[in-house]
């Protein structure tokens, strides 16, 4: 689809096809993701915005590999 957010192909090729790393990569991200987006909605419910500041950056970062403009950068770090 010409229009997709997410190229796996792509991905994969920043990495050298190493689909190892993308699952690490991606099992890091699943793993963090719920508690982003639950500390997200608690921040919302207390109108903390410095707190829902830090949260959605967190997310932003964790999506970010996904990119994969960005996934190398990941991997080297």
């Amino acid at each position: 689809m010409e229009n997709e957010a997410f190229d796996i192909k792509e991905a994969l090729s920043s990495i050298g096809d190493d689909q190892e790393i993308f699952k690490e990569i991606a099992g890091l991200f699943l793993e963090a993701c719920p508690k982003l987006v639950a500390a997200i909605r608690d921040a919302v419910a207390r109108a903390d915005c410095k707190a829902l500041e830090r949260a959605a950056h967190s997310l932003k970062g964790e999506v970010g590999p996904f990119s994969s403009n960005h996934m190398i950068t990941v991997v080297l770090l």
